[in-house]
């Protein structure tokens, strides 16, 4: 896994934007809304923190965010980047769609109410996006704000409806190396609230970079920040805003740096991979292993404060069931494989098992433990499964001391 620090996030470029102001003072937000993009842009180029190129990063606020501005950043974005440069787009404004089409939009400060003329749509943004050659390029999406919890702002015409559609995100993070985190659902608002200096999302955004997501290396993990983010500003709107997460990314990357921590102790635990899940859990979805792994094995381990996933649970949603495999195998410290007869005959779960030894082997690591919770016919163990030391709970006398090792071996 490749670590990223603030001295090495010098191949860097972002496109900031926050519009509070319209032409059409109808259209118009709180001040918090520009206020998100200014505060953004500072802690981006901030070298305590993120230490992105203050050279490649743009800010548009209000009426310097014209369809035809936005147009041009994006053309100066592909310009100032190439396959490693890490990017970030950041957007704080109306989103939405029109109901006749349900196509989405973001709405420049120049906006008419001839939104396909003079508004952003998601197909446009999209095919801005794939001419990135970047291989990590993060869009941050704070939309759809109303004025306060409970009290809605008024929007100028009554076609346009508020959230960005589920498939258009979805189609904003296809392609190797594409992220979307945005602020809530599309059936859902984006909160302002009036006593805070930014809206509910990006107040957490900014604390999540400033060092509350960070491990205890110090870093920011793009993952990490998310799993930070996405409980605060469910408990703060009273679950009437939920965050998304929209990805096909192989690696946990490091977006910022907790500058509180001391030169040597950066250096040294920068050498260890962070994960944001202690555990992959492969297993057969169904039957007997189905309810062992949530009856017994998961509450044994979460009760340990573990972090636990599976490909059935699909951490990286909208991905295919191969791909969040990959990224399981990434994302995971270790990958126990729930092992029975049922298993060992299903062709999904053993392609599953026979692809993570594989990652392992080119990785040069060992990371796989198989979990024996019932007797098996050892004829039908592979040998590649066979060579792999694993945990036995099959006898009863010893099944305390294999618990024990297992949870030793995952923390």
């Amino acid at each position: 896994m490749t670590i990223e620090t603030p001295t090495t996030i010098i191949n860097s470029a972002a496109l900031v934007i926050g519009i509070s102001q319209h032409s059409n003072t109808k259209w118009n937000l709180p001040a918090n809304v520009a206020n998100d993009a200014r505060d953004f842009y500072k802690l981006l180029i901030d070298p305590k923190y993120c230490a992105f190129k203050a050279e490649n990063t743009q800010l548009l606020i209000d009426q310097q965010a014209s369809l035809a501005n936005l147009r041009q950043a994006f053309k100066q974005l592909v310009q100032a980047c190439n396959q490693n440069t890490t990017v970030v787009i950041y957007y704080s404004g109306h989103g939405g769609r029109l109901q006749a089409e349900d196509e989405g939009y973001l709405i420049p400060a120049d906006v008419t109410e001839n939104l396909e003329s003079t508004a952003l749509s998601s197909h446009e943004f999209s095919q801005f996006l794939q001419t990135l050659p970047a291989r990590r390029v993060v869009t941050i999406l704070d939309c759809c704000h109303a004025g306060s919890i409970g009290q809605l702002k008024y929007l100028p015409t009554r076609s346009f409806k508020t959230g960005l559609p589920a498939r258009d995100l979805q189609t904003l993070a296809a392609g190797y190396g594409r992220l979307i985190i945005a602020s809530s659902l599309d059936t859902e608002y984006s909160l302002v609230i009036p006593t805070d200096a930014n809206s509910l999302f990006t107040k957490y955004l900014l604390q999540g970079l400033q060092g509350a997501a960070a491990a205890s290396d110090g870093y920011v993990r793009i993952m990490d920040l998310f799993h930070y983010i996405q409980p605060k500003v469910k408990a703060d709107s009273n679950g009437t805003q939920n965050p998304l997460f929209r990805a096909y990314v192989e690696e946990n990357f490091a977006l910022a740096f907790h500058a509180n921590q001391t030169s040597d102790s950066k250096t040294e635990k920068a050498q260890t991979p962070q994960y944001p899940f202690d555990a992959f859990i492969s297993y057969l979805n169904q039957g007997r292993d189905y309810d062992w792994v949530l009856d017994e094995l998961v509450p044994l381990l979460e009760s340990s404060g573990l972090k636990l996933t599976d490909s059935h649970a699909m951490p990286i949603a909208g991905a295919t069931r191969i791909s969040n495999m990959e990224a399981g195998f990434r994302i995971s410290r270790r990958i126990l494989l729930v092992m029975s007869d049922n298993y060992l005959q299903d062709n999904s779960a053993m392609f599953e098992n026979v692809l993570f030894q594989d990652m392992g082997i080119h990785e040069g690591s060992w990371r796989v433990i198989p979990v024996y919770w019932e007797n098996l016919d050892k004829n039908q163990i592979p040998a590649r499964l066979k060579m792999l030391s694993g945990i036995d709970l099959t006898d009863p006398r010893r099944q305390e001391r294999e618990k024990q090792r297992l949870l030793a071996n995952l923390q």
